[in-house]
Parts: C-alpha cells; structure tokens; sequence
C-alpha cells in the first residue's frame, strides 16, 4: 500500500491552494467508486471540502463590488462640485467695477490656474493636492484676497469636503483590509483542515483495508496530485535559491 504523499499547504499560494483542492475534490469524484456514497464520513469529507473551495477563492481573487465604493464616489463628486464652485465664484469678480475686488481677483487667478488641474486628478493624488490648495489659500496675499471677497465658505467647502472624503477612504482602507484578510486566513484554515481531515481519512482505510481496491483508487488519485503539488513547491524553493550569473552586459 502507498503512504500518504507529503505536501507542505501553508507554503502554496492562495491559487494554488484552491486549485488542488478542486483537482482534489473533481479527480475524487471522477472515480465514481460506490464508497462515495456508501461510506458515511468519506461523503461528509468530500463535501467538506468541496464547500469550502469556492469561499476562499472569492476571498482571495480581486475584490467583488463593495458598498462603501458609493460612498466614496459620491463623497469624491461632493469635493470635486466645492472646488468647480471655488473657480466659477471666483470668476464672478473678474469684471468687477470694484478696485479691492479687482485686485483680490488678481490675486488669486495665477492659484487657482496653477491648482485647477487636481480636479483631472485621481481620488488618491487628488487628495494630496487639495490639501496644498488649502495650505495656499490660508497664506498671505491669497487668504487676504479670499476674505474681500468674501469666498471663505468655498474654501471651507472644499476642505471640508476633503477632509471627509479622507476619513471616508481611511475607514475603507483599514477596515476592508483587516476584514478580508481575516477571512481569507480563516477560510484557508478551514479548508487546510477539511483537506488533511479527507486525505488522512482515505489513507487510513486504505490502510485498514488493504484488499478493498476502492480506497487504494482513491489514495493513488490524491497522492498524483499531492505529489504535483509537492514538486512544484520544490522547484520553486529551488528556482528562489540559484543566484544570477553575475555578466557584463555588452
């Protein structure tokens, strides 16, 4: 009788783990045996994994639509409608017959054309630059010109909108993060468990039963791929380990 094949599941990619537990769970039911459905645990052990697999794959892959993405779009439409209203209102003192409002126009036309560009910019740098866009305003001439023209309520509308797209994003970043993560390492434990819990299982009748073909069927299906697996996590140990020929490019 075959011993059980020896595979490290912890050092596999989260992928790579997902599909031999497929190959696992499809090759097994390919034999078609009638201890599948005959032998209570084997059936309860098969189906164990198979329930797992596809959890941990949509855990793993790319993430899946997540409700918090409205609120952050809508509170990135929000910063982007404060910064538009900032420029539009500015232009209003552009013909303005008032000297002060003239001059404070002046201004603040050559800030607000160096800045108006973050409104192209992405969520992530647009953020960043905003806030230099803020820092600005609030130094001299510009917040003396922002005051006689009495536009402080934009400028707090775009730092505030600002600010609240941050935390927005911040609380999204963390707690998806630490949340997905969470899941993903519990699922792979699950599986991980639900894997040795099957394969020891089969290994272990095969055992008790030498002369029952069905259990040594099963066996040498999960040990072909056990085997594969092994291999190609010790072609990857080795592949990581041989050092670059150290050449002259020419």
């Amino acid at each position: 009788m075959n011993e059980l094949e020896s595979v490290r599941q912890s050092a596999l990619q989260n992928m790579e783990f997902v599909t031999m537990e497929r190959e696992t769970v499809v090759d097994i039911e390919a034999t078609a045996v009638e201890i599948l459905t005959a032998d209570a645990p084997l059936k309860k052990y098969v189906v164990d994994v198979k329930n797992g697999i596809d959890p941990l794959e949509a855990a793993t892959k790319n993430p899946r639509k997540d409700p918090k993405n409205k609120i952050i779009n809508e509170k990135d439409e929000r910063r982007d409608k404060a910064i538009s209203r900032f420029g539009r209102r500015l232009y209003y003192f552009e013909l303005s017959e008032d000297p002060d409002e003239r001059a404070a126009f002046e201004t603040l036309e050559p800030l607000w054309i160096q800045h108006r560009d973050i409104l192209s910019m992405n969520k992530k740098n647009q953020t960043g630059s905003t806030d230099n866009f803020i820092n600005d305003l609030k130094k001299e001439p510009f917040a003396s010109a922002v005051t006689t023209l009495t536009m402080s309520p934009e400028q707090n509308a775009i730092e505030e909108t600002n600010n609240d797209f941050r935390a927005s994003e911040s609380d999204k970043r963390s707690v998806k993060t630490t949340h997905e993560n969470v899941k993903a390492k519990d699922l792979r434990k699950t599986l991980e468990s639900a894997n040795n819990n099957l394969c020891e299982y089969v290994y272990v009748m095969a055992k008790a039963y030498p002369d029952n073909a069905q259990w040594n069927k099963l066996l040498t299906v999960i040990n072909v791929i056990r085997k594969r697996y092994s291999e190609l996590l010790v072609h990857r140990q080795a592949h990581s380990k041989k050092k670059p020929d150290k050449t002259d490019d020419k």
